[in-house]
């Protein structure tokens, strides 16, 4: 049988609204505007510069440090494809 996978960025924002920490965020930017964040789609990113960075929930974070950790501190595309051997 054979799983689809859902395309990275669908994934990301799924994991996005499943978080608490990041929910709790978006509905503080939906009763008033903030500093640091900004909501755009019903998503939340951070204000930057250049251009707003999508938040990426704490779990995303932890599975890719410990890919990061564990590939001896490798760069971008190694840990890429350390984790797409297992996912």
């Amino acid at each position: 049988m054979a799983v689809e996978s859902m395309p990275v960025e669908r994934e990301l924002q799924y994991r996005q609204l499943d978080d608490p920490n990041i929910c709790d965020i978006a509905q503080r930017l939906k009763e008033a505007k903030r500093k640091k964040f900004i909501l755009i789609d019903g998503l939340v990113y951070r204000k930057d510069s250049s251009r707003p960075k999508f938040i990426i929930s704490e779990a995303i974070y932890s599975l890719l440090r410990i890919y990061h950790d564990n590939a001896e501190h490798c760069d971008a595309k190694k840990t890429f494809y350390t984790m797409s051997a297992n996912y």
